[in-house]
């Protein structure tokens, strides 16, 4: 399961996408599995999730499947109309839409205020020392200390 399914794409853009369109459906899930590993990898790095269940967190689901579509659909219609070089400017309106979201739940992540925090005690971060590590110690000194 997940934010996004392809029947939300076509209602979007109005197209039907099948075996034999620009982009397959197979083109479309991938498109989907990359968009919305980014972004959970963005809820990840702001210590949240939210469940694929609507029931379960309605508004931080809505804003999900809302940021992950326009990200999708960017990349669907740079894939549908060929484009190589350039976005075309319906793409890259999604494209920015989804940028834009991504950096707001970054800078303010109680939009999503129904969503659930992780609740791992420890986690890699990503200099490789992990919260709660004995071997990690806050500094010894600061810039206020006088000597």
């Amino acid at each position: 399961m997940a934010y996004v399914v392809e029947t939300n794409v076509e209602s979007e853009l109005s197209v039907d996408i099948t075996a034999t369109t620009s982009p397959t459906s197979t083109e479309l899930t991938e498109f989907i599995t990359q968009i919305e590993a980014e972004f959970n990898g963005v809820l990840h790095s702001i210590r949240v999730t939210v469940p694929i269940v609507k029931a379960n967190s309605p508004i931080a689901f809505e804003i999900a499947t809302q940021t992950a579509l326009w990200g999708v659909c960017s990349r669907t219609l740079n894939a549908y109309g060929g484009v190589i070089l350039d976005q075309s400017p319906k793409a890259q309106l999604y494209w920015d839409r989804y940028k834009a979201k991504l950096e707001e739940i970054k800078n303010n992540p109680d939009i999503l205020y129904d969503a659930s925090a992780l609740t791992s005690d420890s986690s890699l971060m990503v200099d490789g020392i992990v919260d709660g590590d004995d071997e990690y110690h806050d500094p010894a000194f600061t810039m206020v200390d006088v000597f």
